[in-house]
């Protein structure tokens, strides 16, 4: 089982930041999210010391895989901006203390109070579309400002994603390459005086295994760059977006990046790429998310049923053949017959709903049994009312109602696409560091849940 910095197997028992994860259920409950804050500052300062090593590179943290002050504070105090997607996570990264002059705003359709906030906080906005130009330039005159922009290219190459979480090509995102588009986009932003255009950005997918993508999309986005300098433009940014692939589990997911050398990896294409088309140096960005925080926090559940459930292989015939067949199918022998062994816990759906989205696929371990042989295979299923199975088959030691179940890698976008389905409260969520816990999320109460509905 892998595990990070301070997430460890003490004697057996999970333990996170110093405490066991028994102790931590004691005092919070389940379902839990821990986070271990030596992991992610860990995380931070590796990036952090190997973006040095470029003469202008700055290193955003993407709050959307899990927005909340504490932790976006945290990464200020590393180093590093934050990127908002929505105005909830800007309005999250300004309650975090971060200065709007380090954040950067994304989004497909921004609303108005969202480019209003940005703009009013000097945050550099990243606009998606020509229409999206004039709407920024519109709010930026309102204000007497002038609002720092990049453009958001679809370089028409993606990285090796799954569909829901490809970012280029054939997708919403950005202003084409291919049939030009970019650059009247880049004249119709260079003329406005309410717009001060940096650079050029873009992002082709998510957990993404190496770093070949990043030198195809950044040598596309130089070119376009040193075309539209050549015609008069002044744009001296590059910024390509994140998507640092994760260890999820083994043989399900790409193996993870080392980050320093990821990033060092990218610094020494983009040194090439620059040599190559006679360009100097741009300002360089980053955006990470999901490889910041993912292995730096496991979820915790409590195993309410465990139950064997026997199964036809596709009944097949007549009505009073497969009557007949359901009836008397008791011999495993025949082949007909299989049995599932399911473990319900008190998650799912409403507080993880990747895998059911998009196959997202986990681990999971007893956190009281480590040491313990993994010799029976069970289904982890959650309590909402769909099949939704959180780990087709997994080895565990012999699971009972009562235990402790714990996923590792769950750092990232569980708790931020969690959702009040079935009128379930929203988890809690902890940050533990050298034996000390603090709740950076509180768990959301029934009455705060029904505190929405009208008279």
């Amino acid at each position: 089982m892998r595990f990070h910095d301070g997430i460890v197997n003490i004697d057996g028992v999970l333990h996170v930041g110093g405490v066991s994860v028994a102790e931590l259920v004691r005092c919070y409950d389940t379902p839990l999210y821990i986070y271990d804050e030596s992991s992610l500052r860990n995380r931070c300062r590796e990036i952090i010391a190997a973006s040095a090593e470029y003469p202008e590179m700055t290193v955003y943290y993407a709050s959307k895989a899990f927005p909340n002050t504490g932790v976006g504070l945290l990464f200020y105090e590393e180093s590093m901006g934050i990127d908002a997607a929505s105005e909830g996570e800007l309005l999250t990264a300004l309650r975090s203390g971060v200065p709007g002059s380090d954040i950067i705003l994304h989004g497909v359709g921004k609303s108005a109070s969202y480019l209003d906030l940005g703009i009013k906080h000097n945050a550099i906005i990243v606009i998606d579309s020509l229409s999206e130009i004039d709407t920024v330039a519109t709010i930026a005159a309102r204000q007497g400002a002038t609002a720092r922009c990049y453009l958001r290219v679809n370089p028409g190459v993606a990285g090796d994603s799954i569909h829901p979480i490809t970012t280029a090509g054939n997708t919403k995102f950005g202003i084409p390459v291919v049939d030009g588009r970019i650059y009247k986009a880049i004249r119709q932003a260079d003329d406005n005086p309410n717009i001060s255009l940096i650079g050029l950005h873009c992002h082709v997918g998510s957990q993404l295994g190496c770093t070949d993508i990043y030198r195809l999309s950044g040598k596309i986005l130089l070119s376009v760059m040193k075309k539209a300098n050549a015609a008069g433009a002044n744009l001296t940014g590059i910024n390509l977006g994140g998507g640092f692939g994760v260890y999820y589990r083994q043989g399900y997911s790409p193996e993870p990046l080392d980050m320093g050398n990821s990033i060092r990896e990218i610094i020494g294409q983009m040194r090439l790429s620059c040599q190559e088309l006679s360009l100097p140096l741009p300002h360089l960005s980053l955006e990470l998310g999901r490889s910041l925080v993912a292995e730096a926090a496991v979820a915790v559940y409590t195993v309410s049923t465990v139950k064997e459930v026997p199964w036809l292989v596709a009944p097949s015939g007549d009505e009073d053949d497969i009557v007949s067949m359901v009836l008397n199918a008791q011999d495993e022998d025949t082949g007909e017959l299989k049995a599932s062994n399911y473990a319900i816990i008190d998650g799912g759906l409403f507080e993880n709903p990747r895998p059911l989205f998009y196959g997202a696929v986990y681990n999971a371990v007893l956190p009281l049994k480590l040491n313990e042989p993994a010799d029976r295979v069970y289904t982890i299923s959650g309590m909402s009312c769909e099949t939704d199975t959180l780990i087709e088959e997994i080895a565990l030691p012999q699971v009972n109602p009562g235990d402790l179940l714990a996923m590792p890698s769950a750092g990232a976008y569980q708790v931020a696409m969690s959702s009040n389905y079935q009128r379930m409260p929203k988890p809690a969520v902890v940050m533990v560091h050298d034996g000390v816990a603090k709740v950076i999320q509180r768990r959301q109460t029934i009455d705060e849940v029904l505190a929405l509905d009208g008279e």
